[in-house]
């Protein structure tokens, strides 16, 4: 898993993901421990910190996500 940037392969157990509409198992996830856990949840408060402080980022970000839409749906009908 990534945690803050960094990958963190802690113990290496995973868990199996059930699609809840069939009942079967289609991916595993890894399995954090609570260091992990704890890990992730500082990084994810300081990232929302930084990025509710960042107006201008978060008025950017918008359009950014649709250049890459856009330059995807091109490049989509271009192999057709």
């Amino acid at each position: 898993m990534t945690i803050d940037g960094r990958a963190d392969t802690g113990s290496g157990a995973a868990f199996d993901v059930v699609n809840p509409a069939t009942g079967e198992v289609f991916a595993q996830a890894p399995r954090c421990d609570r260091r992990q856990l704890d890990e992730a949840c500082a990084a994810a408060e300081r990232a929302y910190r930084r990025r509710r402080a960042d107006s201008a980022c978060r008025r950017r970000a918008p359009s950014g996500m649709g250049d890459v839409l856009e330059r995807a749906a091109a490049a989509h009908w271009l192999a057709w």
